[in-house]
C-alpha cells in the first residue's frame, strides 16, 4: 500500500514537472517580455507624447542619450541600463529611484 501511494506521489510530481515545462515551451518568458514592453510602450506613448516634446532619439548617439539624461536627472549610464532593462517599468522607477514618467520617457525617446 506504502509503494502504491509512494509511485503516484511520484507520478503526480512527474506530471506537474511536465506541466510546467509545457507552459515554458508554449510562452517563454522572452515572449512575455515582449509583450509586457510592447503594451507598456503603447501606454506610455500617448502619456510622453502629451508632457513632452521629446523626440525620437537613437540609443547609439551619445548627444541623445545625454539630452534625455539631463531631462530625467540621471546620468548616461542609468539611462542606458534603464533603456536595456525590460519587466515592469514602475519597478524599474521605483529601484532606480525615479518616477514612473521619467522611465516612460527614456523607454519612448529611444522605442525602435
Amino acid at each position: 500500500m506504502r509503494q502504491a501511494a509512494s509511485d503516484f506521489g511520484s507520478n503526480a510530481r512527474t506530471f506537474t514537472e511536465s506541466i510546467r515545462g509545457m507552459g515554458r515551451t508554449m510562452l517563454g518568458k522572452s515572449d512575455v517580455e515582449m509583450y509586457l514592453e510592447t503594451v507598456q510602450y503603447e501606454l506610455a506613448k500617448a502619456i510622453v507624447e502629451d508632457y513632452s516634446d521629446i523626440g525620437k532619439m537613437d540609443i547609439s548617439d551619445p548627444v541623445h542619450i545625454a539630452l534625455v539624461g539631463s531631462h530625467i536627472q540621471r546620468s548616461t549610464s542609468d539611462v542606458i541600463t534603464i533603456y536595456h532593462t525590460k519587466g515592469d517599468w514602475r519597478n524599474i522607477a521605483k529601484s532606480f529611484g525615479l518616477g514612473h514618467e521619467q522611465v516612460q520617457m527614456v523607454k519612448v525617446a529611444f522605442h525602435e
